[in-house]
Parts: structure tokens; sequence; C-alpha cells
């Protein structure tokens, strides 16, 4: 079974609820780059809120997360408050690359979380990663993806042979930043592995119970990984929302990370990247992460996660009343202008750009969609070429181009 056929039968069990609505009506843009007939299937789910989060997903994957703000209100997103005047002493903040850094020198496993419509955690990995992998981290665990041997089984293998990852096989991992978070792991030499459950709770069971099931799996997956892994391993978890949690949140619900911790004893280092952010008032910060101390040396943690997990880091954003359509996406290399002759005077297009070496079917290395009277670009890796293509919402090309970045 090839990755198209593998990737329509695994849509539907992916992720739960927004996870899965994204994935159902998603495929139209990740087949054919019609965001088009994607976006209309989206205004017809319900409720609201799920249809909200669905169409910020759907931003994302057109780089233009920037375009969130006519939905922003009625979705759980960062702060940029999270910190009072008293607790803001400049003395008191450190670089959060630094201090994860000198902290998993004790730790086997480190756990980040993301927020599932916005990039910017999955761009600070991107950009820590390579300095975790020579800091001893052998292996990356991504939520996104389902086990080896339930890939391998759908795939018509053997539940023994070993599944190479590629982002196709996810569903949030088609947004690009988080496809290059995937193939860098990869480049490093780190085993990538998925760690989703792929059964579902009994049918009668009520939300706790359904929760507290998919935790466990979860749990269990990453245990299961991580003893045939050896005792030499040392795993990144990449995990959504409250997965990271050691202690209980509101409600009493015992998540992945304390399950993890209490079955294994193995206490990992647990980082929030979802709650905070500030403005970044010059491009010099984009990737200027950091985090507050208290005046013990203790990391400050607010809001939900206060008490359940190690460190915040405080994520940079583009400044208050800018809208920086390449803001987060500048990680991903050089910014490329795009060709005009694949660019329509009338309506919206997507360009896609795709390593000339990889497979057809793959997910791009970046993606934008450009309105009419827009300026923008891409942001390709270096030394490669690539095929660019201009889509409209119905999956039509405009053009196609050749580039190489130098």
């Amino acid at each position: 079974m090839n990755r198209q056929k593998l990737r329509s039968a695994i849509v539907a069990s992916t992720l739960l609820i927004a996870g899965s609505a994204a994935a159902q009506n998603m495929e139209a843009l990740w087949r054919d780059g019609a965001f088009q007939v994607a976006l209309d299937s989206i205004q017809d789910l319900e409720p609201a809120g799920l249809r909200d989060q669905v169409r910020a997903t759907w931003l994302t994957y057109l780089g233009r997360q920037d375009r969130q703000s006519g939905i922003e209100g009625s979705l759980p997103g960062p702060r940029t408050d999270c910190v009072t005047g008293d607790q803001a002493d400049p003395e008191g903040w450190v670089d959060a690359d630094d201090w994860i850094l000198e902290a998993v020198s004790d730790h086997r496993v480190v756990m980040f979380n993301e927020n599932h419509y916005r990039v910017e955690a999955r761009a600070y990995v991107l950009a820590l990663l390579a300095r975790l992998q020579a800091s001893g981290f052998t292996h990356v665990g991504f939520e996104a993806f389902q086990t080896s041997e339930v890939m391998a089984e759908r795939a018509g293998q053997t539940a023994t042979d070993q599944w190479g990852y590629s982002p196709a096989d996810g569903s949030y991992t088609h947004e690009p930043v988080f496809a290059a978070l995937v193939r860098k792991a990869g480049e490093l030499g780190m085993e990538v592995f998925g760690y989703e459950v792929s059964g579902s709770a009994p049918g009668d069971a009520d939300m706790a119970e359904r929760i507290a099931f998919r935790e466990q799996g979860q749990a269990d997956n990453l245990i299961k990984r991580l003893d045939a892994a050896g005792d030499d391993a040392r795993a990144v978890i990449f995990a959504g929302w409250s997965h990271i949690a050691k202690e209980p949140l509101r409600g009493g619900q015992r998540w992945m990370a304390a399950r993890f911790r209490d079955q294994t004893g193995i206490d990992p280092l647990s980082i929030d990247l979802t709650t905070c952010v500030f403005p970044a008032v010059d491009n010099r910060q984009r990737s200027a992460a950091r985090m507050p101390l208290a005046n013990d040396g203790v990391p400050i943690v607010v809001g939900n996660y206060q008490g359940a997990v190690d460190a915040q880091v405080h994520l940079p954003v583009a400044e208050d009343g800018e809208r920086v359509p390449g803001f987060h996406r500048q990680v991903l290399g050089v910014a490329t202008p795009i060709p005009s002759k694949l660019l329509d005077d009338d309506e919206p297009v997507l360009v896609r750009a795709l390593r000339s070496d990889r497979k057809p079917d793959a997910v791009p290395d970046d993606q934008v969609l450009v309105y009419p009277g827009e300026s923008l670009s891409l942001y390709l890796p270096s030394g490669h070429s690539y095929q660019l293509a201009g889509h409209r919402g119905d999956g039509s090309l405009t053009a196609r181009k050749t580039i190489s970045v130098e």
C-alpha cells in the first residue's frame, strides 16, 4: 500500500475531535492544493468552536497564521500578560534555550507541548533540536503519528517492520514548519516514532473516561517504545496541550506525562510552550525565546499549568498590530521571492515549493496563500532546487516554475 492510500486509511483516526475534523476536511488541500474546497467543507462543521479551531488550523497549513485575528477571540491561545510588573525584573529573565539545555542534563525524557493551530512551538523546537541531539537525545516522539506497528500493519507490512515516518503520515505534520521538524529529526540521525492511540474507548464511556483511555494508551505506547530502545536512549516528546502535565489539572484528570512518570519512575522535564508569548519589537528577537525565574531560581509558571510542568517558555510573536505572514516561517530557510507568473491579479493563489528530489506527494517544504496585491516570500533551505506551483482555490494550476536557492 502506498503512502497516499495509507494517509486516506488513517485520516479518520489520526487525532481526536478538531484533529480528526481537520484531517477529514483537509484532504483536498493536502492532495491537490485545493484550499477553497477545504475551506468550504470547514464552514459546515458544528459546533462553531470546532469550526473555528479547524479554520485556524487551515490557516497554518497555508502559512497565514497572521490572518487568525478574526477568530482568535473564540480560541484558547497564548497570553502576553503572563507576568506582572514585579515579576518582570529584567535580571530575572534568562535565555530559554540555555536553561533547558542545562536542565535536561539530568533527564532522560524532555516533553514539549504545542497549540495545534499555531506554529510558534514547532518553530521553537525545530530551532532547538540540533542542540538537544548534541546533548545526547536519540529519539523524537510525536503525538501526531500512530505507532510503527499500526502504521506498518495498515501499509500491509509485518508489524515488526521498522516504519520510516514522513510528514505525510500525520495530520498536523502537513503544515510545513511541523514537516520540517520531522525531517530535521531524521537528518540529525534521531529515530522518529509515534505514540498516538489507535483504538477507542468503550462506546458508553463518558468524556473523562475517554480522556483517561487516551492518556493511558499514549503513556503505554511511549513506555513500550523507550523499553525497546534501551537504557541509553533519550527522547524528546512533542505533544499537544495538556498531555505533558505531570499533575492533575482542573477536573482531576491524570495526563500522559503523569501516568508515564508513575509507571516508570522516569521524571520527564516538562516544558509548556502554549501559554505565554511576547511581542518581538524587531526581527532579531524572532528566535529569542525567554523564561522568567523567581528569586529562588525556579521558573515562573502561570495559568492552567502552574504546578503541573517544570517550566514555561515565553515565545516571540510579531509585535502587536503588525501582521507578518513569514514571522515564524523564517525558521525554514532563506526568504525567496515568489515569481509573479505564479500569481493572479484577481484571486488568491496557494504557492507551494517542493524540493526537486522529494516524491510528488510529499508535504511541501513551504507554502503560502497569496492574496491579490500582496508581495510575500517562501522560506526555503539553501543548496537545493525546488519545483514551485501556484494553485487556485479549486486546485487548478496557475503556473509552474523550477528555481534554485543558493
